[in-house]
């Protein structure tokens, strides 16, 4: 299921959010290890497919950077 939700900028542009079942992409990773945060939790994961099913984390949680 993919959530979006819209914001409105300061010039009326249209800013859209995206969250993949609680996970977003992080636009500056420090690595490649936390390319997808969960929103819940603030761990971040590898790849989209990492992050869904541990969003939130349930184990090596302490190995995981927030972003």
């Amino acid at each position: 299921m993919i959530k979006s939700g819209g914001m409105e900028g300061a010039n009326g542009a249209g800013v859209i959010l995206n969250s993949y079942n609680g996970c977003s992409y992080n636009p500056n990773p420090h690595d490649a290890d936390a390319i997808f945060c969960c929103d819940k939790d603030h761990q971040c994961w590898g790849s989209l497919q990492e992050c869904m099913p541990n969003c939130p984390c349930k184990a090596n949680c302490s190995k995981k950077k927030g972003h």
